[in-house]
């Protein structure tokens, strides 16, 4: 992976960061988003995604300087900046906006038609759909309804991309969630709420990754 492109991508993510920062600031009800939390999230985690996703296949020598590889990275940064996003929103205030996830699922389904995998990602879904609404319906303190919406554009995301890169992002974002739980435990915040999207989001990141 070439450090010059992890670097732009980098820079690009502070500026991505800014403008994710005055949308969240908009849509939160507690007040704005502190300055640094998107910048410094978008930044990192845009050049991690690019560092592990590497050199798409389809990318010939020179890659990192070719029009190709810069317009294959969008397919990483978009979802990579739309999932700090919903980190940032949810950790603020413990909720996830509509206005960033049920047109976030519509993409997905668009783009997954688009590519020839809408049958797949429409199943991927409503199958993690119906499982998190059951969930939220037997406890409610355990899942919210954004939740349960954001699992419409992560189950259509990653369902797109296979039946075993749906069920890794679902395993990831259980995994991330209770460890986030133990962590809190850890440090004696006892009854405090854990947010949920954070690892939702990570876990379908890291299973398009490990797809690719």
């Amino acid at each position: 992976m070439g450090w010059i492109a992890v670097v732009v991508v980098a820079v690009a993510g502070v500026a991505a960061g800014w403008g994710m920062r005055l949308l969240l600031s908009r849509l939160a009800r507690s007040g704005p988003i502190r300055v640094g939390w998107c910048e410094a999230g978008a930044a990192a985690a845009g050049a991690a995604t690019v560092a592990l996703a590497g050199r798409p296949a389809s990318v010939e020598s020179d890659w990192w300087l070719t029009v190709a590889w810069w317009v294959a990275l969008l397919w990483w940064l978009v979802p990579t900046w739309w999932a700090v996003a919903l980190t940032v929103i949810d950790l603020h205030e413990r909720r996830l906006p509509d206005a960033l996830t049920l047109p976030a699922a519509a993409v997905a389904l668009l783009y997954a038609a688009a590519t020839g995998t809408g049958g797949a990602a429409v199943l991927g879904a409503l199958t993690l759909f119906v499982v998190y609404l059951l969930v939220h319906l037997a406890r409610p303190a355990a899942l919210g309804g954004g939740d349960v919406k954001l699992a419409l554009p992560v189950g259509a995301l990653t369902g797109a991309a296979g039946a075993s890169t749906w069920l890794l992002a679902a395993v990831l974002a259980t995994a991330a969630t209770a460890a986030a739980g133990l962590v809190a435990l850890a440090l004696r915040h006892h009854g405090a709420r854990i947010a949920h999207g954070p690892g939702m989001c990570a876990g379908a990141i890291l299973a398009l990754i490990a797809a690719s």
